[in-house]
């Protein structure tokens, strides 16, 4: 729902772009995935700004206006078909699971889009839904604890000893730790008390704010992160934007 005027902010963007954008990566992601072997699962953090507003009057959840490309019911239905045919790509090469990960942008709108996929999938053998409304989630990949939330509340510092305390027993069994957070929209790695800490990339471009603020550098990519039963994170395998 976020959109970009050329004349603006330097390159078109809108719904359309937006769908274009994520139906276009996939395919190279999944080649990349598919030559270090068929993983178990796709793990797929929803939410996370995934909706640019979270009011009818074009608001995110604290109220701040948006430039938008659409009112907020266009954006939510639209919005919520795109997410399923992005899952549809993945379950084509392994079952996928979808953990809430609710953002700045669409705190309450995020829960809905959860529970519109949970009652979209309910039966399906290879996808399943965790419909959750707290702010950080917590994943046992084998010998690893993986962490998810949007980042926009908490400081990365933070982090460590908030895994350490709320999941204390998957704590205990790993030895590898993984927070991934999205709000920053900028890939960013770097370790924390020995847990790395990863901001994903997006793919979202640009608004009036964004371009009048300088946020204009970050790479616009969709990531696969692999992670080793045994090893922990062994690839990351950003795939970069594509308009056409």
């Amino acid at each position: 729902g976020k959109n970009g005027w050329a004349d603006e902010v330097g390159q078109e963007y809108n719904r359309d772009i937006c769908a274009r954008r994520l139906l276009a990566p996939p395919d190279a992601m999944l080649e990349r995935v598919r030559r270090i072997g068929v993983p178990d699962r796709f793990i797929v953090g929803a939410g996370s700004d995934w909706f640019h507003i979270d009011t009818d009057n074009g608001t995110t959840t604290k109220g701040t206006p948006q430039d938008t490309d659409g009112s907020w019911a266009r954006i939510f239905l639209e919005g919520s078909e795109l997410a399923a045919a992005y899952i549809e790509r993945l379950r084509t090469v392994a079952p996928v699971h979808i953990e809430s990960m609710p953002g700045n942008h669409d705190r309450l709108t995020s829960i809905m889009l959860m529970t519109w996929l949970a009652e979209r999938y309910r039966g399906a053998q290879d996808v399943t839904v965790t419909v959750a409304t707290h702010p950080r989630k917590y994943l046992e990949i084998g010998a690893t604890l993986v962490g998810i939330t949007h980042g926009d509340e908490t400081k990365d510092e933070k982090l460590p000893g908030l895994m350490a305390l709320e999941a204390p027993e998957a704590w205990g069994r790993t030895k590898h730790r993984l927070w991934f957070t999205g709000h920053m929209h900028s890939a960013i790695t770097y370790e924390v008390m020995g847990v790395r800490i990863i901001h994903v990339p997006s793919l979202a471009g640009s608004d009036r704010w964004h371009t009048r603020n300088g946020y204009v550098a970050s790479r616009k990519a969709l990531a696969a992160n692999v992670i080793d039963h045994d090893e922990g994170l062994i690839a990351d395998l950003p795939v970069s934007a594509r308009d056409g």
